[in-house]
C-alpha cells in the first residue's frame, strides 16, 4: 500500500512537471480565444484590402497610401504579437487588445484615393433619367451627390478625409437610386407588374428605349444584371402563373445591404470595376 502511495505521488509529481513546462497558450483558453479573433481580423484586412495574398482577378479600392500603410503597419505589429505568443513569449490580453483596437483605428480611418472617386462620378455621369423613371425628389439626391463629388474633385485644396466622405456617400447615393423600385418586374415602374413591361423591356432591347440602373435591378430574372429577352420571358411566365416569383436576388441584397460601407454590394457598380481592371 504505501509502495502505490508513493506510485501516485511520483505520477501526480511528474503530471505537475509536464504541465508547468507547457507554453501558457496551451492552458489558457481565454487568451487563446482572443489570439484567434486577433488572428482573424488580420486575415479579413488581408483579404479585403488587397495586401496579403491575392488571387487572378481580385479587385480593390485604391486607399491613400498614408491610410494604407497605417493599415498595414498595425496589421503586422498585431502578427508580430501573435508570432511572439506562439514562440512562448508571455502576452496579455490587455495586449491583444490594443494591437485589435489598432487595427481597428486604421481601418476606420481608411481614405479612398482621390482616383476612386473620379472613376466613380464617371461611372454615375451614365445614369439617366431620359424616360422620366425616377421621381423627382430620388433622381435630385442622386445628382445633388453627383455634383457635390464634381465640385469636390475641382477643389485641389481637399482633405484625403473630404474625398473619402464624397466617395462614400455618392455610392449610397447611387445604390439607393438602384433600388428606388422595389417591385421586381415592374420595368415601367408603375406599381404593377404586367405585359406592357415585357413589352418596354423588348423594345429596350432593340434599342427603341434606354435602360437605367434601377431597370436592370427590377427586371434581371438572372444572376447577372444584363438583361435579356430571356428576362423578358420569365417575366412573361410569371404572368402565365407558371413561375411562381420573379427572381429578385439581386435586388434584395443590394437592398438589405444598402447601408453597408461596401463597393461590392452593388453588382452594376462592380460589373464597372472589373471592366475597368481588365478590359480596359
Amino acid at each position: 500500500m504505501k509502495k502505490l502511495k508513493m506510485t501516485v505521488s511520483c505520477i501526480l509529481a511528474m503530471v505537475m512537471l509536464a504541465v508547468s513546462s507547457v507554453p501558457a497558450f496551451a492552458v489558457n483558453d481565454d487568451l487563446e480565444s482572443k489570439i484567434f479573433e486577433l488572428m482573424l481580423y488580420c486575415d479579413k484586412c488581408q483579404n479585403e484590402y488587397g495586401f496579403g495574398e491575392t488571387e487572378p482577378g481580385d479587385i480593390y479600392l485604391e486607399y491613400t497610401d498614408t491610410s494604407r500603410n497605417n493599415l498595414i503597419n498595425a496589421v503586422e505589429n498585431a502578427e508580430n504579437l501573435i508570432n511572439s505568443y506562439y514562440d512562448g513569449l508571455s502576452i496579455t490580453e490587455d495586449d491583444i487588445q490594443s494591437k485589435y483596437l489598432s487595427i481597428l483605428n486604421a481601418e476606420d480611418n481608411l481614405c479612398v484615393s482621390k482616383t476612386e472617386l473620379v472613376f466613380l462620378v464617371e461611372f454615375c455621369q451614365l445614369e439617366n433619367n431620359d424616360n422620366n423613371y425616377y421621381n423627382n425628389l430620388t433622381w435630385n439626391d442622386f445628382t445633388q451627390a453627383l455634383n457635390s463629388s464634381i465640385s469636390l474633385l475641382d477643389n485641389q485644396n481637399s482633405s484625403d478625409e473630404e474625398i473619402d466622405d464624397q466617395y462614400w456617400s455618392l455610392l449610397y447615393a447611387y445604390n439607393e437610386l438602384c433600388v428606388s423600385n422595389q417591385l421586381a418586374g415592374d420595368f415601367d415602374n408603375n406599381g404593377e407588374v404586367n405585359i406592357i413591361d415585357v413589352t418596354k423591356i423588348q423594345l429596350a432591347l432593340a434599342d427603341f428605349g434606354t435602360i437605367n440602373s434601377s431597370q436592370k435591378y427590377v427586371s434581371a430574372t438572372e444572376y447577372s444584371l444584363t438583361i435579356t429577352i430571356k428576362d423578358a420571358t420569365n417575366i412573361q411566365l410569371y404572368l402565365a402563373n407558371l413561375k411562381d416569383t420573379i427572381n429578385s436576388e439581386n435586388l434584395n441584397y443590394l437592398t438589405n445591404n444598402i447601408d453597408n460601407k461596401d463597393w461590392r454590394i452593388n453588382q452594376l457598380y462592380c460589373q464597372a470595376m472589373y471592366n475597368r481592371y481588365f478590359l480596359m
